[in-house]
């Protein structure tokens, strides 16, 4: 099964091919500005690398949350105009999850992302299983709930702003800090498919579901 992915949850976006277990080309980039002129053109990028056409991919995958509310929604409305474009379903997938799969390890993974406003959105995994629910929480309470999960990694940019651990935490190394679209792509593996009209983003607030809807904050 070839999957194309793509990420823009973050303060980086990131696009890739995979077939598989195994990813076949990936584009990673830190400018988060560049993503709406420059997403699209990276997936015919990595297609090429890669040595086949976008138009072979049998599913789309994208991250649908939690994350920054511009990247999420961007994220999705790109993915639903290729899914429509090309007729192949999409998979949305958790980016706290991809995070927390891309440190490959059999240790609990703490996977944290700053979602601005002095808050962070968290969840607690462990091989790939999933032990807390994603947690919306203030900054003040963030270590205090870290320090429950016990010993584990911790990952995610709510590292930069948020880095203090409690002595249970460990710090993974700074490039597992973001999320990478080859990692979506192996998760998407065994989502869920749907339509693209079917595709709707995970956002972390009441007040952002309520703008996306057309209702008030």
């Amino acid at each position: 099964m070839l999957i194309a992915a793509l990420d823009c949850t973050g303060e980086s976006w990131s696009v890739a091919l995979a077939r598989g277990s195994e990813v076949l080309a990936e584009l990673v980039c830190r400018h988060p500005r560049t993503q709406l002129r420059s997403l699209t053109p990276a997936l015919g990028q990595v297609a090429r690398w890669a040595g086949v056409e976008l138009s072979q991919c049998d599913r789309l995958a994208v991250t649908v949350g939690p994350g920054s509310f511009t990247g999420v929604r961007l994220g999705v409305l790109i993915a639903r105009t290729l899914s429509q474009a090309l007729a192949r379903p999409v998979v949305g997938v958790d980016a706290l999850q991809a995070l927390a799969a891309g440190c490959a390890t059999e240790e609990v993974v703490v996977a944290a992302s700053d979602v601005r406003k002095g808050e962070v959105v968290a969840a607690a995994f462990r091989a790939g299983r999933r032990l807390t629910p994603n947690t919306l929480l203030p900054a003040r309470d963030w270590s205090d709930w870290l320090a429950r999960q016990g010993e584990c990694l911790v990952t995610g940019n709510a590292l930069e702003r948020y880095g203090q651990l409690p002595p249970t935490g460990r710090a993974a190394a700074r490039s597992f800090w973001w999320v990478r679209a080859g990692q979506v792509a192996l998760l998407a593996r065994a989502g869920t498919e749907m339509s693209w009209s079917e595709l709707e983003p995970a956002y972390v607030r009441a007040a952002e579901v309520q703008i996306h809807s057309g209702g008030s904050p």
